[in-house]
């Protein structure tokens, strides 16, 4: 952790086989850090078959964004997402 931060604070970024942690300056100089995955875990996770887990609503995989919304105003009446016109 502490070599991390280390490298990090001087604007280094770190490559750990599993991920790579980028420092990045906002335009108030605050400090954050954007971490990107190895391709080769999500190539995994992403192959046929690999997700052995339980998805919720799997059903609406594949749904476009104006379906779910329609799915959501017919069960929830009382609590009905507006989309504004040309967004």
């Amino acid at each position: 952790m502490e070599t991390l931060i280390s490298f990090l604070t001087e604007g280094r970024p770190i490559h750990t086989g599993v991920a790579i942690f980028t420092p990045s300056i906002d335009l108030q100089g605050k400090l954050s850090v954007n971490i990107r995955l190895d391709k080769r875990i999500i190539s995994a996770l992403n192959a046929p078959g690999a997700f052995a887990g339980n998805v919720h609503n799997g059903k609406n995989i594949g749904m476009s964004t104006a379906q779910i919304v329609q799915l959501w105003n017919d069960e929830h009446p009382g609590d009905l997402i507006v989309v504004e016109p040309g967004t």
